[in-house]
């Protein structure tokens, strides 16, 4: 998916996870008895953005190349933001769409 814009994919994936933290990160006792929390979701949320975005490379014949908008095709992460923006999409949009009945049959092709 090279060319979306991961910006809302990765807001409602940091929402997911912060509506209960606790069950994606793990506390930690420290050495003077304080307790380490999860990062501030800022902080996480610039670094996932980053990691799927930024971080990612891929090579050609003539070289490594950045990518410099979306997910690169052919990355690890790549398939699972793709089903996770499709899962939000059907979420908020299509299923709301199927109620009002503007919308009478929905599937999603995948390639195996």
């Amino acid at each position: 998916m090279p060319n979306w814009a991961p910006d809302r994919p990765t807001s409602k994936i940091c929402d997911h996870i912060y509506s209960n933290p606790t069950k994606y990160f793990e506390i930690e006792n420290l050495e003077n008895n304080n307790e380490s929390l999860f990062p501030p979701r800022e902080i996480f949320e610039e670094v996932f953005y980053k990691t799927i975005t930024y971080y990612t490379a891929f090579s050609t014949p003539y070289g490594w190349y950045r990518q410099s908008k979306g997910c690169a095709m052919g990355a690890k992460t790549s398939p699972l933001i793709a089903n996770l923006m499709m899962h939000y999409l059907e979420h908020d949009v299509i299923k709301k769409e199927i109620l009002n009945k503007n919308i009478t049959m929905y599937t999603r092709y995948v390639q195996a």
